[in-house]
C-alpha cells in the first residue's frame, strides 16, 4: 500500500485490497484474513528526494498444528514398551520399563516442535508452533510395580507349596495310623481270648 500524507490518501494494491487497515497517526498497518502466501519480508519506506527504509518485518503465516498421535509397540516383556508420537512430518520415541521411562524427547523443524514425556503414569505428547498448541495423552497399561514388588518380596512362596503339600500328606498318614492303632487297643479282650473249655456231657444213671 501507499500513503500520501499531503492529501491523506491511501492506495492499496492487489492482492491486499479490502484486507488492510492503516492508522494515519501511528502509521501502523494491520493485515487481515492472513493467507499462506502472505508470508515474506515487509518493508516501510519513506519516499521523497530520496528513499529511506525505516522498518523491516518478516512475516510467517503458519497453519495450526495437527493433533499428535501416540502409538505403543509392545515387546515380549509386557513391562517393556516403546511409545512413539507423530505430528505432521515429525516423530519422536522413547522406551518405558514398568512405570519408569526414558528422559523427555523433543524434535523440531523450521516452525513446529514435537515433544514426548512421562507424567503421572501417562504418556503426553505436545505438538506446537508459534500460533497453536495441541497435545495427546494416553494412560499407561503396563504391569504394576506393586505386583512386581510383592513377587520379589516373597520368592519362597513358589517353591514352598510342594513342601507344604508333602508335609500335609505325611501328617495325614500319621493321624490315620494313630487312629487305627487306638481303635485296635480299645476293643474288649474277651473277643480276642480263645475258648479252651470243652463242653460237659451230662451223666446218665442206670
Amino acid at each position: 500500500m501507499k500513503y500520501y500524507r499531503d492529501r491523506d490518501q491511501i492506495i492499496v494494491y492487489p492482492p491486499f485490497k479490502d484486507r488492510v487497515e492503516f492508522q494515519n497517526k501511528s502509521h501502523g498497518l494491520l493485515l487481515n484474513n492472513l493467507q499462506k502466501n502472505d508470508s515474506g519480508l515487509y518493508t516501510a519506506r519513506i519516499s521523497g528526494a530520496q528513499n529511506t527504509i525505516v522498518a523491516k518485518y518478516m512475516l510467517y503465516v503458519l497453519d495450526p498444528v495437527t493433533n499428535p498421535v501416540i502409538t505403543q509397540q509392545p515387546s515380549n516383556d509386557p513391562c517393556n514398551v516403546t511409545f512413539t508420537c507423530r505430528g505432521h512430518d515429525l516423530s519422536v520415541s522413547f522406551g518405558c520399563y514398568n512405570y519408569s521411562c526414558d528422559e523427555s524427547k523433543e524434535t523440531s523443524d523450521e516452525d513446529k516442535t514435537l515433544s514426548l514425556h512421562f507424567q503421572n503414569k501417562s504418556i503426553i505428547c505436545n505438538h506446537s508452533n508459534a500460533v497453536s498448541w495441541k497435545n495427546g495423552v494416553i494412560k499407561m497399561s503396563l504391569c504394576s510395580s506393586e505386583d512386581e514388588t510383592k513377587q520379589s518380596a516373597h520368592p519362597h512362596i513358589v517353591w514352598l507349596w510342594p513342601v507344604i503339600g508333602s508335609l500335609m500328606a505325611v501328617v495325614s498318614l500319621v493321624v490315620l495310623g494313630l487312629a487305627f492303632f487306638t481303635l485296635r487297643k480299645s476293643r474288649p479282650k474277651d473277643e480276642d481270648k480263645p475258648n479252651d473249655t470243652l463242653p460237659v456231657q451230662p451223666s446218665s444213671s442206670a
